[in-house]
């Protein structure tokens, strides 16, 4: 399969008069480019990264806590091609608002991470009113390493934080959150 993929930045672009910048580039992406290429789309997948945050543990373990500069991220069509290797899959809303997330193991050994902790999460350019509160629930790998729709390696999500993706598009994609800095479509086609 050739792979192809689209992405844009949101990063100051953000301001009352410019409107929802997703949910006007996403329908383009999704549906108007695989029409264009005119070739059949074997699998594809939409990434929504929030970077420029940092993250504490909510309860303190450590005298002098190390800050953890994190990139929270929506991955659509994660179900079923992440492995759960500890811990279990992400739920897609919790009762008190805190955001589950899976990570890699490279993740959970290069932030120091613990299962079932939670992190209040915050952003270096201060967009957030109060912070966010993310739970790590699960360490994943590939289901299927040779499945096309992984088009990064587990490399590529070494700091990520990956939560639900409906959850991550309807808090910060589709309400065009400031804390929504960028966007990927990624595309498998069968040539």
């Amino acid at each position: 399969p050739g792979r192809y993929s689209v992405s844009t930045s949101f990063v100051g672009f953000f301001t009352e008069n410019v409107g929802p910048l997703f949910p006007q580039v996403d329908p383009e992406m999704r549906l108007r480019l695989p029409d264009e290429v005119g070739l059949p789309v074997l699998t594809t997948t939409t990434l929504l990264t929030l970077d420029f945050l940092q993250a504490l543990p909510a309860v303190q373990r450590e005298d002098e806590p190390e800050m953890r500069y994190v990139v929270l991220e929506g991955l659509s069509g994660a179900e079923g091609r992440l492995r759960i290797l500890h811990g279990r899959m992400f739920s897609p809303a919790t009762p008190d608002g805190t955001i589950e997330v899976v990570v890699t193991e490279e993740a959970f050994r290069k932030l120091d991470l613990l299962l079932d902790e939670v992190y209040i999460v915050t952003d270096l350019r201060e967009l957030l009113d109060e912070p966010l509160r993310v739970k790590v629930v699960g360490i994943f790998g590939m289901a299927d390493p040779g499945d096309p729709w992984w088009f990064h390696s587990l490399a590529n999500y070494g700091i990520s934080l990956i939560a639900d993706y409906g959850l991550a598009r309807s808090r910060f994609g589709d309400s065009s959150s400031p804390l929504l800095t960028g966007a990927t479509w990624s595309w498998a086609f069968d040539y």
